[in-house]
């Protein structure tokens, strides 16, 4: 057998029981499967577990934050970026065995693309055009800053990009996507602080950049209208979500405000305390 260089493949986690299986099945010629699994509650961990390169560890973190975790602590020389509802196809594992781990590679790491898949239907615009992710590189190279739930690595060396893609299984249904959108965006609003931030929230902006985030997405350069009703709907909830965001962040300046007529959140907050008072 011939020898190789050494993998592991990187992946955060959390309730995933019902779709992890295809992607540890596509990972069996991995090194290391590296599972950063923030303490889930289903049957992740009986899965993940029960596959022989299967490295299990569990901590409370930002998503990309448990990413670079679990690259820290992983041993192999190169490492693959995935996320547990992507699979790797058997012309993209052949290829990172042919060209990157063969030891004939003359990158420090390499970008793929996806077959995109929301509510079962495959992209090929939108999201689902020219979505190059660093997928693959040596150790060391590359990592997240970890201030934000949507941010690309950054990285150092030489890359290359390879000619077959993964598969990407996202959003099966339009209620798991709203969850996702409410959780990333309530995450990203932890880390945001409007005091230190100077582009302050207002109406006329948060419409402007939603309108024109969605005709960029859905007419030029995105072109989601090629994907038919299935990329108006992605388009929809895509520009729906990132009102949501700007609209939390709104919501969070105003309530910072020393003002008196803010209504009370709670009856415990001291806006109603002090109201009873007088």
């Amino acid at each position: 057998m011939t020898s190789r260089e050494t993998i592991a493949a990187v992946i955060p986690v959390k309730n995933v029981a019902h779709f992890i299986k295809p992607t540890m099945d596509s990972l069996t010629w991995c090194d290391e499967v590296i599972i950063v699994d923030m303490f889930s509650s289903d049957d992740t961990k009986k899965i993940c577990t029960s596959y022989e390169n299967c490295k299990f560890l569990e901590r409370e973190s930002f998503i990309y934050d448990n990413v670079n975790y679990g690259i820290d602590n992983a041993e192999s020389k190169w490492i693959l970026r995935l996320d547990s509802d992507e699979v790797v196809t058997e012309e993209l594992k052949n290829e990172i065995l042919e060209k990157v781990i063969s030891g004939t590679s003359q990158f420090d790491g390499y970008e793929a693309q996806s077959n995109l898949y929301f509510f079962g239907q495959l992209l090929r615009y939108g999201f689902g055009r020219n979505n190059w992710r660093t997928t693959i590189f040596k150790k060391g190279i590359a990592r997240y800053e970890a201030k934000s739930e949507h941010e690309e690595m950054k990285r150092e060396g030489t890359w290359g990009r390879l000619d077959h893609r993964y598969d990407h299984f996202t959003n099966p249904s339009i209620s798991m996507w709203v969850n996702k959108i409410n959780y990333y965006s309530d995450r990203d609003l932890d880390r945001w602080d409007p005091e230190k931030d100077p582009d302050k929230m207002t109406f006329p902006k948060m419409l402007y950049r939603t309108l024109r985030w969605f005709q960029r997405f859905y007419i030029y350069p995105g072109m989601s209208y090629r994907d038919g009703k299935w990329g108006l709907v992605v388009s929809l909830i895509a520009a729906g979500g990132l009102l949501l965001e700007y609209l939390k962040q709104w919501e969070k300046q105003e309530h910072l405000k020393d003002d008196p007529n803010i209504e009370p959140i709670h009856p415990n907050t001291p806006q109603y305390i002090n109201r009873q008072k007088k």
